[in-house]
């Protein structure tokens, strides 16, 4: 066996052995794990706190009501409420943001949150008595941020 052959014979191993590895843990090879049912697909929204959107409600669809109460929700905890909400508004067009209202500036009790259908009329609110929130998705960011003027938080929910 001459030199080239077995240069050969070592690369062709060598990929073998890589390949084979490649198959047994994808992981460690660059593959992307693409079995939907194995992690949680989440979105960002991004929330301005403290501030409101004054008027311009519109009713959050199947409730015929721009407020969703969340004792009408008694199961569900603060976030999973604010999941809930945040998963309507991405599949609402007409809505383009959501104000949650507390039941003081203390911010543990949701009492309710409001659909609201523009950003128009969004302001920064530092004399809220119900700790007031706006919640917008990455498509109204630029208006939010541009209407309110104060730094927002980023959120990460769970896409239903």
């Amino acid at each position: 066996m001459n030199f080239k052959s077995v240069a050969f014979c070592l690369c062709l191993i060598f990929f073998l052995y890589q390949y084979s590895f490649a198959q047994i843990r994808p992981s460690f090879s660059g593959f992307v794990n693409t079995d939907p049912g194995s992690e949680s697909n989440t979105e960002n929204a991004y929330i301005f706190d403290p501030a409101a959107i004054s008027g311009n409600g519109t009713d959050w669809p199947g409730v015929g009501s721009s407020k969703l109460y969340k004792n009408n929700f008694g199961g569900l905890s603060n976030s999973e409420f604010i999941d809930y909400a945040l998963n309507l508004m991405r599949d609402t067009s007409s809505i383009h943001a959501m104000v949650l209202v507390y039941t003081n500036n203390s911010q543990q009790t949701i009492n309710y949150i409001v659909a609201k259908q523009s950003l128009n009329t969004a302001y920064h609110k530092p004399s809220t008595s119900t700790g007031q929130q706006v919640y917008v998705l990455s498509e109204y960011l630029a208006s939010a941020s541009a209407n309110i003027g104060i730094a927002y938080t980023t959120y990460s929910f769970v896409v239903n």
